[in-house]
């Protein structure tokens, strides 16, 4: 049995013993195929061709399911709420990733430099290549600085190449001890693409200081 408009679909009065004004509120047009049994509304619901526009309403599906062969798949422009599990066969695209940064008793006061793993490099971006293209999301650092010395302000940037792709706010550091930043910024704000560098980088504005070490992070999220 189907039921091309609302004028079948209320005739038929699939779930149940409810009025016209009610289906209304809940389904402005039906243009598909509604299978299974219509007293317990436990069938699968099929989409296939043309398009099904629920506005302010719910639809609820108990012990059937949802098919969508459409060539253009299942669109949802808002969240998305699931109770259970997800299953999916295909990729999930837009997949997050961080990139980790640290050193131990170093100068970062000293010189512009870039973060590695475990140390400095004042002359090159030798971090982390990008193995598909995406977006720069994200970045932070936390130093503890405990060896005296005299005061330096630095900027923490997450960066592509040699490009500021993400610039934290500035910290001068006076006295031994915790100092933290980090920030955020849209997706697509800074793209990258695959084999671009994504690095962390000590831009040193007012020079001084002495031993700090510290850890840092970028995070980015990929296209595929």
């Amino acid at each position: 049995m189907a039921w091309t408009d609302i004028a079948d679909f209320v005739l038929n009065d699939p779930f149940g013993k409810q009025s016209a004004n009610k289906i209304k509120d809940n389904i402005i047009y039906v243009q598909e195929t509604v299978l299974g049994n219509p007293a317990d509304n436990s069938g699968n619901v099929v989409l296939a061709t043309g398009t099904t526009t629920i506005s302010g309403g719910v639809v609820t599906i108990s012990g059937g399911k949802l098919h969508c062969t459409h060539a253009d798949g299942l669109e949802v422009d808002n969240d998305a709420q699931i109770d259970g599990d997800l299953t999916v066969d295909g990729e999930i695209e837009g997949s997050r990733c961080v990139f980790c940064y640290g050193w131990e008793d170093a100068a970062i006061g000293a010189v512009d430099s870039y973060v590695g793993i475990g140390d400095f490099n004042p002359t090159n971006n030798f971090c982390y290549p990008a193995h598909r293209a995406g977006s720069v999301v994200g970045a932070g650092v936390q130093i503890w600085h405990h060896s005296g010395g005299t005061s330096y302000t630095i900027t923490p940037r997450a960066r592509v190449n040699t490009s500021n792709a993400l610039s934290l706010s500035s910290l001068t550091i006076s006295a031994n001890g915790y100092y933290t930043r980090y920030g955020s910024q849209a997706r697509n704000t800074v793209t990258f693409s695959a084999g671009d560098i994504v690095g962390f980088f000590i831009d040193v504005t007012s020079a001084g200081g002495n031993q700090s070490s510290g850890v840092a992070f970028v995070e980015v999220v990929f296209d595929t």
